[in-house]
């Protein structure tokens, strides 16, 4: 998960100043403000690039873990330098942390990296399995 910059943590902007950006943020990218302030929540002060990439193209939610899309999938493996399915479950978003993982999130999730990613079905595959093993070595989780 990209975590927001130490200037987000040292001042975060109070309610007034956070419905400010969003209010913002809606008009400039086109974005509804509720799917905003999950943006918000999350990624801090790159809402706005997020909002920005994700309005580019058609989107949709992920069917197995609706709180994500595909284009916020899209623009993490872009501009986040995600090269491992594991990377992008284990720290850039808080699914596992919160015990929310299923074998079809990951399997989804490595549709869509896969997809961003040029991935062939082998590789997808491949970060699968390494992902699950991962979970279940480290981590003591079996999906």
């Amino acid at each position: 998960m990209t975590c927001p910059s130490a200037a987000d943590a040292a001042s975060p902007p109070n309610a007034d100043e956070q419905k400010r950006q969003i209010d913002g943020f809606a008009a400039w990218t086109g974005l509804d403000k509720e799917r905003l302030q999950v943006l918000y929540l999350r990624y801090g002060s790159r809402t706005e690039a997020v909002a920005t990439f994700i309005n580019r193209a058609a989107d949709e939610p992920l069917k197995s873990a609706p709180e994500f899309t595909r284009r916020e999938i899209m623009f993490l493996a872009q501009y986040e330098k995600i090269i491992h399915l594991d990377d992008l479950v284990l720290r850039r978003t808080m699914l596992a942390m919160l015990g929310r993982l299923t074998r079809d999130r990951i399997f989804e999730f490595a549709n869509v990296l896969g997809e961003s990613l040029g991935w062939g079905n082998e590789q997808k595959n491949a970060e699968v399995e390494r992902t699950l093993r991962l979970l279940s070595d480290r981590h003591g989780v079996r999906l």
